[in-house]
């Protein structure tokens, strides 16, 4: 979403000036040049404003401000039959890989997690809102046709990451839990939240990671 506007307002910084530039050679003595341009100017301006508040600076994905604002919306225009599902995915033992390997190593693990999100969702028939919840968690919401449909993109985000690990040549393991939960607009966020960090913590204990 945020991708596609910032495209589309590249895009219409070079034609609409130029189209100013036609009508201003028209009109010579309307000021059209420079008030498109200064409209242009100002589009590029919030655009970027908007990035800043947004998304996260780290990966790129979007911020918890945009995961909350996409289930409201998904509230308020839902069908009676839709249903919405959560994925909450922690790293695990990323405390250790911080510790152990420094920041700069953890940062990169975080982008690791945040690319094979990317990738495990690009399949998906309908658009899902990728977030960085906020230090080493990671969201995805989207609507899907029941939870077997989320238990495949858990494994295919799984799958992605330990490829994008073994093409960067990461020196540590790098593994993520998923959680997931689902709401048919009876649940608040923070109830969606914590049932799939229930479902995630139960899944993180099983494997042993921390």
């Amino acid at each position: 979403m945020n991708e596609k506007k910032t495209l589309e307002v590249i895009l219409l910084f070079p034609i609409a000036p130029g189209g100013a530039g036609i009508l201003q050679f028209i009109y010579p003595r309307l000021p059209i040049a420079c008030g498109v341009l200064a409209l242009t100017t100002a589009l590029l301006y919030l655009n970027w404003i908007d990035q800043l508040i947004s998304l996260d600076p780290l990966t790129g994905l979007n911020n918890r401000k945009q995961m909350k604002h996409f289930y409201q919306s998904w509230t308020k225009g839902r069908s009676d039959t839709s249903t919405i599902y959560l994925l909450m995915i922690d790293a695990n033992k990323f405390k250790t890989i911080n510790d152990t390997y420094g920041h700069v190593e953890g940062d990169r693990a975080l982008r690791n997690i945040a690319e094979a999100l990317r990738l495990g969702c690009r399949d998906l028939a309908k658009r899902a809102n990728i977030s960085r919840y906020g230090g080493d968690e990671f969201s995805v919401m989207f609507e899907a046709s029941g939870r077997e449909e989320c238990e495949k993109l858990k494994e295919a985000i799984k799958e992605k990451l330990a490829l994008i690990n073994k093409e960067t040549e990461v020196p540590f393991e790098l593994t993520v839990c998923i959680g997931i939960s689902s709401s048919s607009g009876n649940l608040t966020l923070k109830q969606l939240i914590c049932d799939a960090d229930e479902d995630m913590y139960e899944e993180k204990k099983n494997a042993g990671g921390r």
